[in-house]
Protein backbone atom coordinates (compact mmCIF):
# COMPACT_ATOMS: atom_id res chain seq x y z
CA UNK A 1 0.00 0.00 0.00
CA UNK A 2 1.49 3.35 -1.05
CA UNK A 3 2.07 5.35 2.05
CA UNK A 4 1.21 8.80 0.29
CA UNK A 5 -2.18 7.73 -0.88
CA UNK A 6 -4.93 10.36 1.02
CA UNK A 7 -7.90 7.73 1.99
CA UNK A 8 -10.85 8.86 1.09
CA UNK A 9 -14.38 8.18 2.74
CA UNK A 10 -16.76 7.32 0.15
CA UNK A 11 -20.46 9.09 -0.31
CA UNK A 12 -23.14 7.04 1.98
CA UNK A 13 -21.36 5.97 4.78
CA UNK A 14 -21.84 7.37 8.14
CA UNK A 15 -20.75 6.11 11.78
CA UNK A 16 -23.19 6.00 15.08
CA UNK A 17 -22.46 5.19 18.21
CA UNK A 18 -24.57 2.35 20.01
CA UNK A 19 -23.59 1.94 23.09
CA UNK A 20 -19.98 1.16 23.52
CA UNK A 21 -19.70 0.29 19.80
CA UNK A 22 -19.13 2.33 16.94
CA UNK A 23 -21.14 0.88 14.22
CA UNK A 24 -20.27 2.03 10.52
CA UNK A 25 -23.41 2.01 7.94
CA UNK A 26 -23.18 2.00 4.06
CA UNK A 27 -26.34 3.14 2.58
CA UNK A 28 -25.71 2.04 -1.06
CA UNK A 29 -25.54 -1.46 -0.02
CA UNK A 30 -27.50 -1.19 3.67
CA UNK A 31 -24.50 -2.80 5.02
CA UNK A 32 -23.34 -2.23 8.69
CA UNK A 33 -19.53 -2.66 10.22
CA UNK A 34 -18.62 -2.95 14.11
CA UNK A 35 -15.32 -0.88 14.05
CA UNK A 36 -13.26 -2.11 17.16
CA UNK A 37 -11.54 1.31 18.66
CA UNK A 38 -8.50 1.33 16.70
CA UNK A 39 -10.69 0.86 13.10
CA UNK A 40 -13.26 4.06 14.47
CA UNK A 41 -9.95 6.16 15.35
CA UNK A 42 -8.38 5.20 11.79
CA UNK A 43 -12.20 6.01 9.96
CA UNK A 44 -12.19 8.93 12.01
CA UNK A 45 -8.70 10.16 10.34
CA UNK A 46 -9.60 9.66 7.30
CA UNK A 47 -10.24 12.64 5.56
CA UNK A 48 -9.73 13.12 2.18
CA UNK A 49 -6.72 15.41 3.13
CA UNK A 50 -4.42 13.06 5.37
CA UNK A 51 -1.90 10.70 3.53
CA UNK A 52 -1.84 6.92 5.42
CA UNK A 53 1.73 8.04 6.00
CA UNK A 54 0.41 10.95 8.27
CA UNK A 55 -2.20 8.99 9.66
CA UNK A 56 0.08 6.10 11.23
CA UNK A 57 2.47 9.48 12.18
CA UNK A 58 -0.24 10.89 14.32
CA UNK A 59 -1.73 7.60 16.14
CA UNK A 60 2.44 6.63 16.78
CA UNK A 61 3.20 9.97 18.02
CA UNK A 62 -0.56 9.42 20.18
CA UNK A 63 0.20 5.37 21.41
CA UNK A 64 4.08 5.34 21.67
CA UNK A 65 3.74 2.43 23.83
CA UNK A 66 2.08 0.83 20.52
CA UNK A 67 4.16 2.39 17.81
CA UNK A 68 5.49 -0.75 16.47
CA UNK A 69 2.20 -2.10 16.25
CA UNK A 70 0.51 1.14 14.47
CA UNK A 71 1.23 0.91 11.14
CA UNK A 72 0.26 -2.97 10.54
CA UNK A 73 -2.50 -1.86 12.21
CA UNK A 74 -3.63 1.22 10.12
CA UNK A 75 -2.87 -0.89 6.77
CA UNK A 76 -5.19 -3.48 8.10
CA UNK A 77 -8.09 -1.24 8.69
CA UNK A 78 -7.41 0.75 5.70
CA UNK A 79 -7.55 -2.19 3.56
CA UNK A 80 -10.35 -3.96 5.38
CA UNK A 81 -12.41 -0.45 4.35
CA UNK A 82 -11.38 -0.14 0.87
CA UNK A 83 -12.18 -3.68 0.33
CA UNK A 84 -15.87 -2.89 1.37
CA UNK A 85 -16.10 0.15 -0.35
CA UNK A 86 -16.25 2.46 2.47
CA UNK A 87 -13.04 4.16 1.28
CA UNK A 88 -10.99 4.54 -1.66
CA UNK A 89 -7.45 5.59 -1.80
CA UNK A 90 -6.11 8.46 -4.09
CA UNK A 91 -2.76 9.12 -5.34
Amino acid sequence: MNLQAIPTRTEGHHVEAMGSEQVLFGQARATAFFLNETAALVFSLCDGKRSIEAIVGLLADAYPESAAQVRADVLSVLGNLTAEGVLTLNG
